[in-house]
């Protein structure tokens, strides 16, 4: 419980920071959020607790899926189908090992990359929220990446 306070604490925190405010894509009833911070933005014990590596050179994916339903007053957590994917612009391209996080009603897909200082990288993430669904809901995030 501490940990899950810590981590939704930290990720209320990140998103105020962002310049852009919150990291979001709607579709249809379905939102996908997501951030991309340096690793060091978590505290170590946080870090620890979900496995992920905490370094300057090292940042962090964090995707949640919330369904809108009618009648509902707030989205919920789904459980979704999701991958990533990391571009610099020289096109140098590899996938984001995701792994899913269940706390408290909260569903996270979690993972670490590496990247160069002040490079800017095109994530792409995409999303299956339903079974069968046809096509996954894609996501098309740019971004500048700096050590700390």
């Amino acid at each position: 419980m501490k940990h899950l306070f810590t981590f939704l604490t930290l990720l209320c925190v990140s998103l105020s920071i962002q310049a852009a405010g919150e990291q979001k894509q709607v579709f249809g009833r379905y939102e996908v959020h997501y951030m991309m911070l340096n690793s060091t933005t978590l505290s170590a014990e946080v870090a620890r607790s979900y496995q992920l590596q905490r370094s300057g050179k090292m940042g962090y994916l964090m995707i949640s899926v919330l369904e809108n339903k009618e009648g509902g007053d707030l989205p919920q957590a789904v459980p979704a189908m999701v991958s990533a994917r990391i571009k610099n612009l020289i096109g140098q391209e590899r996938d984001i090992e995701l792994r899913e996080i269940q706390e408290q009603g909260g569903i996270y897909y979690v993972g670490n990359f590496s990247f160069d200082d002040e490079d800017i990288y095109r994530f792409e993430i995409d999303v299956k929220a339903e079974p069968g669904q046809d096509r996954p809901f894609t996501v098309r995030h740019q971004q500048q990446m700096y050590f700390e």
